[in-house]
C-alpha cells in the first residue's frame, strides 16, 4: 500500500505511459482509452487492479455518471471524494465531457497535473493542469482508492 502522504513528494514518472496510443477500449501499453491508461498507471505504480472492463464499458461510459459507476461498479466503501487542492498523485480525476453525455478520467501524476490519454488529441498521453482553463470547469471531482489512504 502507498500513502499519499509520503507519495505526494515524489511525482509518477508519466514518460514511462507516453509511448501509448489511443485505443477504444483498450487496456494494455499497446493501446488504452482514459480508464485503461488509469488502470495501467494504478496497477503499476500501487499494485492496484481495477476491473478490466471489456466491451460492456463503452455501455457503461455513455450512459452512467462517474459517481454512480464508482459507487456501483468499483464499490462504494473503495473510493472516496478528494477535496479540491488536496489532490494526490494517483487519485481519479473526473471530468465531464459534452456535458452529461460522456465523462473522462485522468490520473494526477503529481498535486494539480494529470496523466490522461483523449480520442481527440491524437497524441497519445499527456499531462495538463487539473484547475487550468481547459479543465476547471470540467471536473465533476477527484477520488481517491483506499488503498491509497493513510490509516
Amino acid at each position: 500500500m502507498i500513502c499519499p502522504c509520503t507519495q505526494s513528494r515524489v511525482p509518477i514518472n508519466a514518460l514511462l505511459f507516453m509511448r501509448i496510443p489511443f485505443v477504444v477500449g483498450g487496456r494494455g501499453y499497446d493501446g488504452c482509452d482514459c480508464y485503461g491508461l488509469y488502470r495501467l498507471v494504478l496497477l503499476r505504480c500501487a499494485g492496484i487492479e481495477l476491473p478490466l472492463y471489456g466491451q460492456e464499458y463503452e455501455t457503461l461510459r455513455e450512459t452512467l455518471k462517474i459517481s454512480t459507476l464508482i459507487r456501483t461498479e468499483l464499490g462504494d466503501d473503495s473510493w472516496s471524494m478528494v477535496v479540491r487542492g488536496s489532490e494526490q498523485p494517483l487519485d481519479l480525476a473526473v471530468a465531464s465531457l459534452d456535458g452529461a453525455a460522456s465523462w473522462h478520467i485522468g490520473c494526477v501524476v503529481r498535486p494539480g497535473h494529470m496523466l490522461h490519454i483523449e480520442r481527440t488529441n491524437g497524441h497519445g498521453p499527456s499531462v495538463e493542469p487539473i484547475w487550468g482553463v481547459k479543465w476547471r470547469d470540467r471536473i465533476i471531482g477527484i477520488y481517491r482508492h483506499r488503498s491509497l489512504s493513510c490509516a
